[in-house]
């Protein structure tokens, strides 16, 4: 077990598993062996675990591993110029610009790899520099091996300050990887000893984030962890996500709001814009911020061609958000009071429904690991006071596949499979000329009576344990 200290906001967190990110990994290892000068961005939201895939990578390689902070240019520079003086073992330089040190480097390791970590915090407090790593990219390093990392976890900064068509370091990148939150598959690395119920409601309050994951101690009870995480004002999780939004959004306020409401069931835009007291015509500006920063997704019935905005849902991605804002951000005051018992009490009462929707998700994955048939694309479908969980298709072979998904304590009988087949008819998808399929998911299996019944109208029926076969979740 390794334990390290975060400058940012003096969490010390464990991590206890380095979960595979072999796409990530290949795909550096290709470029580092292509020679010539490379130059990654890598970016993501905090704790996704960008700083683990790096020293993975650079581990066994000549490497100079630079994290930079917040106090501005001059402090970093100062700091990177002494890391540099130390590696190279020089006398006492004089901290000038840059483009100087990086010409030491390239004078005396022109193939080495260097890495600037929370870069996003150099261009925040001084966006020439941006301009600078230009210059320093074309005629610094441009007849080197050299292999740049510019790191960074503010989303906004890295895609608007390094990425865009308007930054100075545009078309200078060699290849980037916008590191993504884990699958639910990758969960049994976390929590060897959980039951595959387990893992899903584990999924379902902490998401794919595993530094988020690490800190739920799985020989604990789960909603022991829950109490001791969440409901602990000087827990990390207590202050994380007003963190994040404070730290990458103007109006904080504003988006709290709007997230709390989406947390609460409201998915349309005038709902979102009500719950959050502000009017329905500035609502969709902030949230199409949130959109760009991968926090809110949006959805429309899967079998439109031509999405319709008075159809459009709008809901949180990430499953730790979801719980937070559900639970925490309006049950301070009982935290505070230290009664968080009675708040454990309500999260109880309500987690059977509150992770109802998330096992949609995880069935969502499950269809895309099995593929029944070649799937083009899976969501949900609504219209008017009807819904269908799941619907898979494939536009050219026009096959379609219309799911079910209960999270609940008793078995499924024949009338939920006979309600999903009458909703089917209401879906006008190349009616008269498809290919259906019918699938029921269900936590605490079929009646027997049920079973003979999809068997017979050959809808097919999962259960947790064909979760774990085809997730190969088994412990």
């Amino acid at each position: 077990m390794q334990a390290f200290i975060n400058s940012n906001h003096d969490y010390i967190i464990m991590i206890r598993k380095f979960v595979d990110r072999s796409s990530e990994l290949n795909f550096l290892e290709d470029s580092y062996k292509k020679g010539g000068l490379q130059v990654i961005i890598i970016y993501g939201r905090r704790r996704v675990g960008k700083t683990e895939l790096i020293k993975h990578f650079i581990e066994g390689k000549d490497n100079i591993y630079f994290l930079a902070d917040q106090r501005g240019t001059e402090k970093n520079l100062e700091r990177f110029t002494h890391a540099i003086q130390t590696r190279f073992s020089l006398p006492p330089l004089k901290a000038e610009s840059f483009e100087a040190v990086f010409k030491i480097i390239a004078d005396r390791a022109p193939q080495m790899v260097m890495v600037i970590d929370e870069f996003s915090y150099l261009i925040e407090e001084d966006p020439a520099l941006a301009s600078v790593f230009q210059l320093i990219i074309d005629e610094v390093l441009k007849e080197t091996d050299a292999f740049l990392v510019l790191c960074g976890s503010s989303i906004s900064m890295m895609e608007k300050g390094v990425l865009s068509y308007k930054s100075p370091l545009y078309g200078r990148r060699t290849g980037q990887i916008k590191l993504k939150p884990i699958e639910f598959r990758d969960l049994r690395e976390f929590f060897p000893d959980y039951s595959i119920d387990q893992l899903i409601e584990a999924y379902a309050v902490l998401g794919g984030v595993p530094a988020y994951l690490n800190l739920f101690d799985p020989r604990r009870d789960f909603f022991e962890n829950i109490q001791s995480t969440f409901f602990v004002r000087e827990h990390l999780f207590y202050q994380e996500p007003e963190i994040i939004l404070r730290e990458e959004l103007r109006e904080p306020r504003v988006y709290l709001n709007l997230l709390e409401a989406m947390a609460r069931g409201k998915t349309r835009l005038t709902d979102i814009a009500n719950a959050a007291g502000i009017d329905a015509k500035d609502a969709s500006s902030y949230v199409r911020r949130l959109i760009e920063l991968d926090l809110v997704g949006r959805e429309y019935p899967i079998t439109e061609k031509k999405p319709k905005s008075k159809r459009t849902r709008y809901y949180i991605k990430d499953n730790f958000f979801t719980f937070w804002f559900r639970f925490v951000l309006g049950n301070r005051e009982l935290i505070e009071r230290g009664q968080s018992e009675l708040l454990l009490d309500e999260v109880k009462k309500d987690f059977s429904r509150y992770v109802s929707w998330i096992f949609e998700r995880v069935c969502m994955d499950f269809l895309w690991a099995m593929q029944p048939f070649p799937i083009d694309k899976i969501g949900r479908w609504w219209y008017k006071g009807e819904e269908i969980d799941l619907v898979a298709l494939n536009d050219r072979a026009k096959e379609i596949l219309f799911a079910e998904c209960k999270w609940q304590a008793k078995e499924v009988d024949e009338r939920i499979v006979e309600n999903l087949k009458e909703k089917s008819k209401l879906v006008d998808w190349n009616r008269g000329k498809r290919r259906e399929h019918f699938v029921v998911f269900s936590r605490s299996g079929f009646t027997e009576s049920c079973l003979d019944h999809c068997k017979e109208k050959g809808v097919e029926t999962f259960d947790l344990r064909d979760m774990e076969r085809i997730f190969n979740l088994k412990r």
